[in-house]
């Protein structure tokens, strides 16, 4: 498994549209990309999102990139809606370095 939690800050007045579009990516990867384990949003009501995504492996992960959520996450959503990304912390689970 691997896990990535990252900062988005968002622009003035526009982390309620961001977090809605997280939210039904969230709803929406449980079916469409099953290598997608977790996908956590928290906000704190201003322009601070941390966001907690966790694959079963590196495909998974490059798999998600493919997709049309991250697709439009990173497109004119990205564009209209977030000021900068700062990725704090990619893991591999401990035991994925003993396979």
């Amino acid at each position: 498994m691997i896990a990535a939690f990252l900062k988005i800050k968002t622009r003035p007045g526009k982390q309620q549209k961001f977090i809605e579009f997280l939210v039904e990516e969230g709803d929406a990867l449980g079916g469409a990309e099953p290598g997608t384990l977790r996908f956590d949003v928290f906000a704190d009501g201003e322009n601070q999102t941390l966001l907690y995504e966790g694959f079963a492996d590196e495909a998974a992960f490059e798999a998600h990139k493919d997709g049309e959520y991250y697709q439009r996450g990173h497109g004119d959503l990205s564009e209209e809606c977030v000021e900068s990304v700062e990725v704090l912390m990619r893991l591999r689970a401990a035991n994925w370095f003993s396979q």
